[in-house]
C-alpha cells in the first residue's frame, strides 16, 4: 500500500502511528491526490480520525482504547473479534472466518497461524 510508505504528522505535529488504519487513510488520500491532479484540481488536505487502538494479547485477552473508553480481558477480546469480522467484505467471508476461528479456539488448533513450506530449504 502506498500509505505504508508515507509518514505524516497529526494535528499535534507528532507522526501518526504506523498502524493499518493510518496506512489505509494515507493510501486513500494518495489516490484522491492523483485523481485531483488528473482533473487539474487542488489536492485535498489529509485528515485522520483516530478511532482507537485494539490489540489481541492472548487467548481470550485483548486491550481496547477508544477515546475515554479503556478495557481489557475477555470483553475487549470479543470486541476485537467483532471488529475484525465486520471489516470483511461479505457475509459469507465473515461466516467462514468466524467458523474457522471458532474451530481453532475450541480445538486449540494453532496450525492456521503457521506458514508451511513444501520443501525444506
Amino acid at each position: 500500500m502506498i500509505g505504508d510508505m508515507a509518514q505524516i504528522a497529526g494535528p499535534d505535529g507528532c507522526p501518526l502511528p504506523g498502524v493499518a488504519p493510518v496506512a489505509q487513510a494515507m493510501g486513500a488520500h494518495a489516490a484522491a491526490c492523483v485523481v485531483a491532479d488528473l482533473a487539474k484540481r487542488k489536492r485535498p488536505t489529509f485528515s485522520y480520525t483516530d478511532k482507537g487502538q485494539l490489540a489481541t494479547i492472548g487467548v481470550r485477552r485483548a486491550v481496547l482504547q477508544a477515546g475515554p473508553l479503556k478495557m481489557s480481558g475477555t470483553i475487549a477480546w470479543l470486541a476485537w473479534v467483532f471488529v475484525h469480522l465486520m471489516v470483511l467484505v461479505s457475509f459469507r467471508n465473515r461466516l467462514v472466518v468466524f467458523i474457522k476461528w471458532a474451530w481453532a479456539w475450541l480445538t486449540y488448533d494453532r496450525a492456521s497461524r503457521l506458514i508451511w513450506d513444501k520443501e525444506p530449504r
